[in-house]
């Protein structure tokens, strides 16, 4: 069993593997990971597209969207944040113009960005009386991509806490199991 080795990582960490696998490829480095802090929508994007394999930090967009909050110049989010949009990883923000890179992201958007750059299908119809998410109806419109996500192992079955900020130790585990996910 393998072990980060970032100084605030301790071996018995929940997510301990996941934050080895990132450091591994070479998309985090450093003496310390945070792993029970938030992560911001432009490092979970970095994140996300490294571990699709792009990897271009002179990348130039060749769509004519520009987020006011994301300069193209000597900003290490912009190559990727602007990759993940010309692959439409996410709807154009209602505001147009803004992405919020320092802002976290929730659980919820985390799955959907991921599973639309890694390809992931989520079937309109599922199975109500085997859903394991205990906070989410599952006649709802999200329950499908929950039921996806817990299927995967990406989400534990119980209570999944859709709408809350995810942690850099859970981002990690989103981006280690999504490798072995079958689209």
């Amino acid at each position: 069993l393998a072990f980060a080795s970032f100084s605030d990582v301790e071996p018995t960490h929940p997510f301990v593997e996941d934050i080895d696998y990132l450091q591994k490829v070479n998309i985090v480095k450093g003496a310390n990971f945070d792993p029970d802090s938030s992560i911001t929508r432009g490092d979970y994007v970095k994140w996300l597209m490294m571990n699709a394999g792009f990897r271009d930090d002179n990348y130039k967009t060749e769509g004519k969207l520009r987020f006011v909050d994301v300069p193209l110049k000597d900003n290490p989010y912009a190559p990727y944040i602007y990759k993940f949009m010309d692959l439409e990883g996410m709807p154009l923000p209602k505001n147009g113009y803004v992405f919020k890179p320092k802002e976290t992201i929730t659980k919820r958007e985390a799955i959907e960005w991921l599973f639309n750059i890694e390809g992931i299908a989520v079937p309109k119809v599922i199975k109500k009386d085997e859903f394991g998410a205990k906070d989410i109806v599952a006649t709802s419109k999200i329950a499908p991509l929950v039921d996806k996500a817990i299927k995967l192992e990406l989400l534990k079955p119980g209570k999944v806490s859709l709408n809350k900020a995810l942690t850099r130790g859970q981002a990690a585990h989103f981006l280690n199991k999504i490798r072995t996910a079958t689209p």
